[in-house]
């Protein structure tokens, strides 16, 4: 029988020398995003200016976007042990950004800090969740390194695995159908069975959304605005509306409400014909494409802030 070698714990300093130079990058980075999303059973999605985004005077490492629940993410990262200045530090970001998940990331934490953050899971309202992950860096033998995540603290029932629930058959559709769309475009997120799925653009004033409206027998794909700046965002964006229709080669239609704004492209093929699905799946990343590299530019271009907050549950709206 062959030997097994063993898993060696490996000097963090060896991977990234500096905390701020070389390990926030790296977790803001597509490759720490995936490993921590995959710890914790998040979508993360970078936002721009993803590193050292400001609030007030202070810097958070790392913000996020969770794009299957929809909600913003903060990552307050360290070399070292976990402290209360990072404590209250992540604590004062997710306050100044409106985020919903707050995750401390560290090499280290002791007793006393994992009560409190458990302290502090139990007493936080339930729309908020706290997480605590310790880093490590590991290799078998002479192996390139890995890093590892592992799960200190989290809120009571989260799981990745949650026990599955019959759903109603317009949700299996879904279900089925966004699988296909990511298996197809091989894309490292789960499918929900929402009869939409996000996307990140690169900025928290909006969201790109795909939709099978089903009611409408069509599809839809739009850039998608709210908050208290949407209108601000919208009207940005509407002052170039013929340089942004010629890029993206055809008209779009804009929508402005009081607390929505969107621009929207549709299409007539029914959600509901299965022997169509591959053509919906190639419609969607087009405009997936075609979207992102008309509005990412401009959307960083504005210099706001807004709440990304859940979109409403009606199936004409996603």
């Amino acid at each position: 029988m062959e030997s097994l070698n063993e898993l060696k714990d490996v000097n963090v300093r060896k991977q990234w020398e500096d905390e701020a130079r070389d390990f926030t990058p790296w977790v803001a980075s597509r490759s720490g995003l995936d490993l921590i999303g995959k710890a914790l059973d998040l979508s993360l999605e970078e936002e721009s200016s993803a590193e050292e985004v400001s609030v007030g005077r202070y810097n958070a490492d790392v913000v996020c976007i969770d794009a299957e629940r929809r909600v913003r993410v903060v990552i307050e990262n360290q070399l070292a042990t976990f402290n209360h200045d990072h404590l209250g530090k992540a604590l004062t970001y997710a306050t100044g950004l409106n985020a919903n998940i707050v995750i401390w990331v560290a090499t280290e934490f002791n007793d006393e800090h994992i009560k409190t953050i458990d302290w502090l899971i139990r007493n936080t309202a339930k729309e908020i969740n706290l997480f605590a992950v310790k880093v490590r860096l590991v290799c078998i033998g002479d192996s390139p390194r890995a890093a590892v995540f592992e799960v200190i603290a989290k809120p009571d029932g989260w799981s990745g695995n949650p026990p599955p629930e019959p759903l109603p058959q317009s949700k299996e559709e879904n279900l089925r159908f966004w699988k296909r769309y990511v298996e197809h475009l091989n894309l490292n997120r789960t499918a929900g069975s929402d009869h939409w799925m996000n996307f990140g653009v690169g900025s928290t004033l909006a969201t790109l959304s795909a939709a099978r409206l089903r009611s409408h027998g069509s599809l839809r794909f739009e850039l998608y605005m709210r908050g208290n700046t949407n209108r601000t965002v919208f009207n940005n964006l509407h002052s170039e509306k013929q340089s942004i229709e010629s890029e993206i080669g055809f008209d779009l239609k804009w929508v402005q409400n009081p607390d929505t704004s969107s621009i929207r492209a549709t299409n007539d093929m029914d959600p509901s014909d299965e022997s169509q699905w591959e053509k919906h799946i190639e419609w969607f990343a087009d405009m997936r494409t075609k979207f992102d590299k008309v509005f990412r530019s401009r959307l960083q271009n504005i210099n706001l802030a807004v709440d990304l907050t859940e979109r409403p549950e009606e199936e004409d709206s996603p």
